[in-house]
């Protein structure tokens, strides 16, 4: 079995490919639907000096979402315990990364706003 720590530097990889030189920090955020493996991604980035916020067209977004659902087939203990609905994953150019999850079941019906009322633990 993977480490998380493997599994966030495989994203972060997949990631790093759409950033501008100028970035400092890259965020994701992502929820899964638990009951057919599907998973919805956002990803988006920051540059420096002018702290300009930009969306990410990910290239490699199917390594991202395996990626993403391998995670949470360990923070799960491969079935154990309950599995992780939401997610934001946070990257900076330093080398510091932060992630943080939910358990709370997506409103599927509400597509917009959706990272926005999540409860991360």
């Amino acid at each position: 079995m993977q480490e998380p720590g493997i599994i966030f530097q495989s994203v972060f990889d997949d990631l790093s490919d759409n950033l501008s030189d100028d970035w400092y920090k890259a965020e994701i955020y992502f929820r899964l639907d638990n009951s057919i493996d599907s998973c919805s991604i956002r990803a988006r980035y920051y540059t420096a000096p002018k702290n300009e916020m930009k969306q990410i067209r990910l290239t490699k977004i199917s390594e991202i979402v395996d990626s993403i659902l391998a995670l949470r087939e360990i923070l799960s203990g491969n079935g154990a315990r309950e599995k992780i609905t939401h997610g934001y994953l946070l990257f900076t150019s330093d080398g510091d990364f932060e992630a943080k999850y939910s358990y709370q079941e997506p409103d599927w019906s509400n597509l917009t706003g959706w990272i926005e009322h999540v409860d991360f633990q």
